[in-house]
């Protein structure tokens, strides 16, 4: 829960 490439992952499945 620091690197921005991690939160967009964890966006992308939890908006998909």
């Amino acid at each position: 829960m620091g690197n921005p490439e991690n939160q967009n992952a964890h966006a992308k499945i939890s908006c998909e």
